[in-house]
């Protein structure tokens, strides 16, 4: 039986809607007391998850007794054209890219100080979670925000590198 996002909102604590097709809950996989998981309805059906506290798609759904296969509908339609194994290897590029970015941005953040507070740094400090957000989610196999992540990437580099 394929998970509903209803079912999956049952299964969590704290769950606040906060636009349409996007609620926020407690995260199961962390003792969370303000709601840090993020949970949306993707355009085909996909349920998305994001935990701005830190925890790994994966310790969620362990937490919650599901797999990533609960996430997506049954049947889900592919990418005309395009192997999946293609699309995978593409954005397998493209997300390695940003975990480069991220780990020298934290990087730089524990070697400037203070400085961190300053341009460009400061801009990039705006877009922080929107570049895990983006990072996170293709991770776990929503590649709907890709193209999105392959911009924030070049725009972080231009920017910081």
């Amino acid at each position: 039986m394929q998970l509903t996002t209803e079912r999956l909102l049952q299964l969590l604590n704290g769950v606040r809607q906060v636009g349409p097709g996007k609620w926020v809950a407690r995260c199961p996989a962390h003792d969370d007391r303000r709601p840090s998981l993020s949970i949306a309805e993707g355009k085909d059906g996909r349920i998305l998850l994001h935990c701005f506290a830190g925890c790994r798609t994966a310790d969620v759904l362990q937490a919650l007794g599901l797999t990533f296969r609960d996430l997506f509908p049954e049947g889900a339609p592919q990418t005309p054209g395009v192997s999946p194994k293609v699309i995978r290897r593409r954005a397998e590029r493209i997300i390695d890219e940003a975990a480069e970015v991220l780990c020298f941005f934290e990087q730089a953040k524990r070697n400037l100080g203070s400085l961190i507070e300053e341009e460009p740094w400061a801009a990039m400090l705006h877009r922080e979670l929107l570049f895990e957000y983006l990072w996170d989610s293709c991770r776990c196999g929503d590649f709907e925000n890709l193209q999105q992540l392959k911009e924030e990437v070049r725009l972080w580099k231009e920017t910081i590198l």
